[in-house]
């Protein structure tokens, strides 16, 4: 008997993936066969420092630029870090790194229109161990995670804003 319920559910949920909300047209991004095409055409320019190279790499990476670039998309970091939790003898025992990104896409057809500006949020937490060595690589671990989450948020963004044009 539950497994009929389930299977009844499955087609149900099948079917469903497959209707359109009617007036809406609400279309899911991975079916917009213009959006990869579009993201290919943003231009990223060099990021300088540790954590630029690496934001740089990560948004090349998503992006995949190839041909002429119709957009170049400017990004700006800042960071933060907190102590979380602090141990018994008053040392922080978890920190929190928190990035924000503040995107810029702006057109490069010499008009230098800014077309669209938004910011994502990265967080990542780390452990501070009494092994400073530890504690450091586990830091820039956790940089480079906040980078990454953020990035990888901003470059969804950039699709639903790239497809809605």
């Amino acid at each position: 008997m539950l497994h009929k319920k389930i299977a009844v559910l499955g087609l149900f949920l099948f079917a469903l993936a497959g209707c359109q909300i009617q007036g809406y047209n609400i279309e899911p991004l991975y079916q917009n066969k213009t959006i990869p095409n579009a993201l290919k055409k943003v231009y990223v320019p060099t990021m300088y420092g540790k954590y630029g190279v690496h934001l740089h790499n990560k948004l090349e990476y998503l992006l995949s630029p190839t041909g002429s670039p119709r957009y170049r998309l400017s990004v700006v970091f800042k960071h933060a870090e907190r102590e979380l939790a602090i141990a018994n003898d008053d040392s922080s025992a978890r920190n929190e790194i928190r990035v924000v990104l503040q995107f810029t896409l702006t057109y490069i057809d010499g008009s230098g229109k800014t077309d669209k500006k938004f910011s994502t949020i990265g967080l990542a937490n780390y452990n501070a161990l009494s092994s400073p060595y530890i504690t450091e690589v586990s830091r820039e671990s956790a940089y480079k995670d906040a980078l990454s989450s953020a990035a990888s948020t901003g470059v969804l963004r950039l699709a639903v804003l790239l497809g809605n044009k």
